[in-house]
């Protein structure tokens, strides 16, 4: 049984394209740039983080606990 899921919307100018998966261990979402890159993962405790690189460099990173 799915413990996380995943989703992503991708947006258009005239449109919106959805996607998920669940996944047993961990989910795990990218959204980027040519340059940015924001990453998010959960682990099926509640525990992960959350960064955000630029140009190779980490700008921001946030970790939590679990439940």
């Amino acid at each position: 049984m799915a413990a996380t899921i995943a989703e992503a919307t991708g947006h258009d100018n005239s449109r919106e394209k959805y996607t998920h998966r669940l996944g047993s261990v961990a989910a795990e979402v990218t959204a980027a740039t040519w340059r940015t890159f924001a990453r998010a993962y959960v682990h099926k405790d509640g525990s992960g983080y959350v960064k955000v690189t630029r140009g190779g460099e980490v700008i921001h990173r946030f970790e939590f606990g679990p439940e």
